[in-house]
């Protein structure tokens, strides 16, 4: 008797800390998606706007061309993967839902998103590669038309690579289970509409949990991450061997030249932080959504699971998106020539605003643009 009554003890400590829990986790990851997301918001539209604006303010270059491709393919992925999240914690909804088209599109264009921003950041490196390792044939191997046809031929192999979404996913009825103190209740169903692989083909839905899922995490990042990490370790070595030459060198054409590879050591520390980030912030978001299906089955499901499941993918999912957001803030950290263009935008703003603003406004903006030298004044 006394020990049924320790065993049944133990059940409700366990069934109430579960609950609790449940509950914490809930709260937690409804939290980070109702107050984190308007942050990434405001600084990644402020962020990769400005972004586009500095980066045409100079002669399109082949890498100018794709950093401006990769601000403006952020934007898109901020408010379509991240927005859809946001809209669905704070009113309850999901626009995939709207109608059986818009929940094709919306899929097929936020996995192409992801796809295309990791794509565009490996043109990018491959072409630093390039210049670093050849610069006099990079003049001529990495033109505009080159940088816009790499561009048009990622977007189209991608593009066809994700067509099958369009076919698979649609609106269709989804059995709910109503769960109670972590069981399943079978007893109570509610018919409801849903985005998902469609439920008539048994064997198409598989195929996305257990193998789209691989390819999209190969493709998305696993591909991406080793030919960056190759291109990284490629432009380190190179800079180390650079440097070990200008320390040897020593006439005015060394300076001259060691001058001259400023611009393409401050491009060089951008991407190899715009890197480091991609690594940090895609990765784990990668590898949950390749994982969710092995550690929780869609078909064997219960409250608790649910409960982690959300808590670990409000982490990982806004760590993805904050990929989308910062990527202005390490252009202004590492790169120089960012920052005067930048300096100069603030300067031209608060000269032509000087008879406008009041005192304090003025003031400021003097503080803002008090540190361009006369240099960078000049040349604004």
């Amino acid at each position: 008797m006394t020990d049924n009554r320790d065993l049944h003890d133990n059940y409700t400590a366990n069934t109430t800390m579960a609950l609790d829990i449940i509950t914490v986790s809930k709260l937690v990851s409804n939290c980070i998606w109702r107050f984190v997301p308007p942050v990434l918001f405001v600084l990644g539209t402020f962020g990769n706007l400005l972004s586009i604006y500095v980066l045409n303010r100079s002669d399109k270059t082949s890498t100018l061309i794709n950093l401006s491709a990769l601000a403006v393919c952020d934007l898109f992925a901020l408010y379509s993967g991240l927005g859809r999240e946001w809209i669905i914690h704070v009113f309850k909804y999901d626009i995939r839902d709207f109608s059986d088209v818009f929940c094709k599109l919306h899929f097929y264009s936020v996995t192409f998103s992801l796809q295309f921003s990791s794509w565009i950041l490996v043109a990018i490196t491959i072409e630093r590669v390039i210049s670093v390792q050849r610069p006099h044939m990079a003049k001529l191997e990495c033109t505009k038309m080159f940088a816009l046809t790499v561009l048009c031929t990622e977007s189209l192999v991608l593009l066809v690579l994700d067509g099958h979404l369009l076919y698979g996913f649609s609106l269709t009825h989804n059995n709910a289970t109503t769960f109670s103190n972590g069981s399943a209740n079978e007893s109570n169903y509610s018919l409801k509409l849903k985005c998902q692989p469609s439920q008539v083909n048994e064997q198409y839905a598989r195929f996305v949990y257990y193998v789209w899922t691989w390819i999209d995490f190969g493709v998305a990042f696993l591909l991406p991450f080793v030919i960056l990490l190759t291109c990284n370790v490629l432009i380190v070595v190179n800079i180390k061997q650079s440097q070990r030459f200008q320390r040897v060198a020593t006439s005015k054409n060394a300076r001259t030249s060691l001058n001259s590879q400023k611009p393409v050591l401050s491009l060089t520390a951008i991407l190899l932080t715009l890197n480091s980030v991609f690594f940090i912030c895609v990765g784990p978001a990668n590898i949950f959504l390749i994982g969710q299906f092995y550690w929780w089955p869609y078909d064997v499901s219960n409250e608790y699971d649910e409960a982690i499941m959300e808590l670990v993918w409000a982490v990982v999912g806004i760590l993805m998106y904050s990929n989308n957001a910062v990527n202005f803030i390490l252009y202004i950290f590492c790169g120089s020539q960012f920052r005067a263009e930048v300096k100069c935008l603030l300067l031209k703003i608060c000269g032509k605003s000087t008879r406008i603003l009041p005192r304090r406004r003025q003031f400021a903006c003097h503080a803002l643009t008090i540190n361009i030298s006369y240099k960078q004044t000049s040349s604004c």
